[in-house]
């Protein structure tokens, strides 16, 4: 039963929670598609097919690290043309 409790849809990567457009913002609805059931569904429901959703936490430290890797990169690529730009100029 409380293994069931954690397994609710809204915890789940498979739905996708819809919304209902206010005045002046978005409220999230008490129902979503689940894309292996192929249907909508409340948010509180459970299936066999539940896999928990990754946090944004854990996206925004992939992000960090992708873009950490991209700027060592460059750095590299730009020290390389510094060295050839400056090997240019020592043969003039």
């Amino acid at each position: 039963m409380e293994e069931e409790q954690k397994n609710r849809c809204f915890r789940c990567e498979n739905f996708d929670a819809y919304y209902i457009k206010k005045a002046r913002d978005f409220k999230r609805a008490k129902f979503g598609y689940c894309a292996v059931q192929q249907k909508v569904v409340l948010n509180f429901e459970s299936c066999k097919s539940y896999q928990l959703k990754r946090g944004w936490r854990s996206s925004k430290k992939a992000a960090t690290m992708a873009l950490n890797e991209i700027l060592a990169e460059i750095s590299a690529i730009r020290q390389v043309l510094r060295d050839n730009e400056e090997e240019n100029f020592d043969d003039e």
